[in-house]
C-alpha cells in the first residue's frame, strides 16, 4: 500500500505543500485548482520528475456514468468529428460563499467559481474531446467587486477548437 497525503487547503498553499509531500517520497492528492499558474504547474512537474513521487488532482466528473458513455460514443465516432465546443460555467454563488477570506481572489484562489468549480467542466471536455488547439475566452465582472470576480469569465466563456 502506498502512502498518500490529501491536500484540502486554500489553493495558494497547494504548490508548496504538494512539493513538501513529494520531497518526502509521498504521493500528493491536491484539490483543485492544483496550482494558480503554469509556472507553478511546471514547479510541481519538476518536483515530480526529481522525486518520482506523484502529484494528482481530483477530477471526479470524468468518471460519472454519463461522462463515460459520452466518451465512449465520441471515441467510437458516433458523434462525428468534434470541431468546436462551448463550456459555460454559469453557477451563481451567494455573497456568503465569498465570506471565506480566500474564495474568489486571484492571488489566493486563482479566480471565482469558474476556477473553483468550472475547472471540472473543462476537465470533462478534455476527457471527452481530447486536447484542443485554440481557446477563446471572455471575462467580465458581473456583480461583485474586483477581488471576487476579476478572474471569472462571463458567458460564453470558452470556445474550444479541436486540432
Amino acid at each position: 500500500m502506498e502512502d498518500l497525503v490529501h491536500i484540502c487547503t486554500p489553493p495558494h498553499t497547494h504548490v508548496p505543500l504538494a512539493s513538501m509531500v513529494m520531497q518526502a517520497g509521498v504521493t500528493a492528492l491536491v484539490e483543485k485548482p492544483t496550482a494558480l499558474s503554469l509556472r507553478e504547474m511546471d514547479q510541481l512537474a519538476t518536483v515530480q520528475e526529481q522525486t518520482g513521487s506523484k502529484v494528482l488532482t481530483v477530477f471526479q466528473h470524468r468518471h460519472g456514468a454519463a461522462a463515460v458513455r459520452l466518451r465512449r460514443l465520441a471515441r467510437a465516432g458516433a458523434l462525428g468529428r468534434p470541431l468546436v465546443a462551448t463550456c459555460e460555467t454559469l453557477w451563481y454563488r451567494p455573497d456568503a460563499y465569498f465570506e471565506v477570506p480566500w474564495r474568489g481572489r486571484c492571488d489566493v484562489e486563482g479566480g471565482g467559481p469558474t476556477m473553483g468549480h468550472g475547472i471540472h467542466q473543462f476537465d470533462l471536455m478534455l476527457s471527452v474531446l481530447g486536447p484542443w488547439s485554440q481557446i477563446t475566452a471572455l471575462a467580465d465582472r458581473q456583480t461583485r467587486p474586483p477581488l471576487t470576480q476579476e478572474c471569472t469569465p462571463s458567458s460564453p466563456p470558452w470556445l474550444l477548437r479541436s486540432p
